[in-house]
């Protein structure tokens, strides 16, 4: 989920070339550094993260010079700056528009040999809890260090998850006679830890209980390194339960780690001409389960949770699509397939061409996560008979012209795009690439702040042309 940033203060803040370059954390002897310089001329380290679930891209500015622009569960790479004060300033990215200083300036205060990770977070894009953790590492960061440790903080930033224990386990190790880390609840930090370089397992539960919110495999700590974990949540679309996750924050920038602990959420998506209904069913090993029934032409599935057992590969899952009332001891699927879904998985099954001729199945990806303040739109190409060619999907404001915008996705066959816009009311167009013709289009009035809205292009209901553009919200 990492995303280039705009790095540039003024000649006070240099970047950190070779830890980039490596993609590691930071360590001692990544750092260029002055053996003669004084307290005067010190520097201290800073980094920006965003952990405001639902929020858009937010632009730091550091004396009037912009710094960084990320993303939720995204942070800036860890810069060297001279020991002194800076302002801050805080910009809201949308879409469409910018929102500058949308939230109270502040200013943080570097001191030689401590890292300050500037933090926002809390559950309101547009009014942002902040908090600054600050670590010492003026031994870590010594040449002669050699103690074979890391040094790490913990941070709670998820009402969700209220009060819980961490647990830091060997990788592959489970939480069975461990003893808790440390206890956190929300807007809490903990204090700095030292442990020895490795790889590790991260098992969070609730306070009190074995029930675990959280298991992170594959965490590498790595000597002379700093690191801040922190614990987010954060929604989907048409799902009641909200979605824990950790974020590594290191020198590189930071990255949301796989939850082993979470379930795949699954969805089906009818595409399928000449259909009048299908029923779908799913085994994983000798279970068959209908999971959809009385799906319709141009409907998708509410999604459903799958418990996923291993955690490594994803459970291998095959899918069973039937005419909607058909008998199953009997009658003939129209199609099957089979798929590995993973935990903590979001996974769309499309289904194409077809019901009297040739019935086409595919699965992906696609990231149904909220965006408070403002819209998703997830697009597919499911026409059949262009399924060679690639389609440029163009969004047009309401009463704009087509070809004053931009391409805003191109799809290739069964494939799917997200887009994201600010709420209002568009025209959609869809084209063929290589020759720029014509094939569909739709009104998308009322488009609201957190809508995510699914747009799957397809042939007729019963095959072939007017090709449509089949319009889900996902509530």
């Amino acid at each position: 989920m990492e995303k280039e940033s705009k790095m540039s203060v003024n000649n006070n803040i240099w970047k950190i070339g070779l830890a980039v370059l490596l993609g590691v954390s930071l360590t001692a002897c990544n750092i260029s550094e002055d053996e003669d310089d004084d307290s005067s001329t010190g520097y201290g380290y800073f980094r920006f993260a965003n952990l405001v679930a639902g929020s858009s891209d937010i632009e730091l500015v550091m004396d009037d010079s912009s710094f960084a622009e990320i993303g939720f569960a995204e942070a800036s790479e860890l810069e060297a700056v001279t020991k002194g004060s800076y302002d801050l300033e805080f910009n809201q990215i949308l879409p469409n528009t910018d929102n500058d200083n949308f939230i109270d300036d502040s200013d943080v205060t570097i001191k030689t040999d401590y890292i300050y990770s500037y933090l926002l977070y809390g559950d309101d894009p547009d009014a942002p809890e902040a908090l600054t953790i600050r670590t010492d590492v003026d031994d870590l960061y010594d040449d002669d260090y050699d103690d074979g440790q890391a040094r790490f903080q913990f941070f709670q930033a998820s009402s969700d998850l209220a009060d819980v224990d961490i647990y830091l386990v060997e990788e592959g190790d489970d939480t069975l006679n461990q003893s808790v880390y440390t206890s956190l609840s929300y807007m809490s930090e903990s204090e700095e830890f030292d442990h020895d370089e490795g790889i590790y397992k991260i098992i969070v539960t609730e306070s009190g209980s074995d029930s675990v919110l959280i298991e992170a495999d594959n965490i590498s700590i790595e000597e002379a390194n700093a690191y801040v974990f922190a614990l987010v949540s954060y929604d989907i679309a048409n799902s009641d339960s909200p979605r824990y996750a950790l974020v590594v924050l290191d020198s590189s920038g930071a990255r949301m780690v796989t939850n082993d602990a979470q379930t795949a959420v699954v969805r089906i998506n009818n595409a399928m001409a000449n259909t009048d209904g299908i029923d779908v069913y799913q085994t994983k090993g000798d279970d068959l389960t209908l999971v959809a029934s009385d799906l319709y032409f141009g409907e998708s599935s509410d999604g459903y949770e799958m418990d996923i057992s291993d955690v490594d590969d994803g459970d291998n899952v095959t899918f069973y699509i039937y005419d909607a009332g058909a008998d199953i001891e009997t009658d003939s699927a129209l199609i099957s397939d089979d798929y590995d879904v993973e935990p903590d998985s979001q996974r769309m099954i499309v289904l194409a061409g077809d019901r009297t001729d040739d019935v086409v199945m595919a699965s992906g990806e696609q990231d149904l996560s909220i965006q408070k303040t403002h819209a998703k739109l997830i697009f597919t190409h499911a026409i059949d008979t262009e399924s060679s060619d690639y389609l440029e999907i163009v969004v047009v404001e309401d009463g704009g012209d087509p070809d004053n915008y931009n391409t805003a996705v191109t799809l290739s066959y069964l494939g799917s795009e997200e887009y994201e816009i600010e709420q209002g009311d568009y025209q959609v167009y869809v084209y063929r690439e290589d020759d720029g013709v014509w094939l569909a289009e739709l009104n998308l009035n009322n488009l609201e702040e957190a809508d995510v809205v699914s747009l799957t292009v397809t042939e007729s209901q019963y095959g072939g042309t007017p090709y449509e553009i089949q319009k889900v919200v996902y509530d």
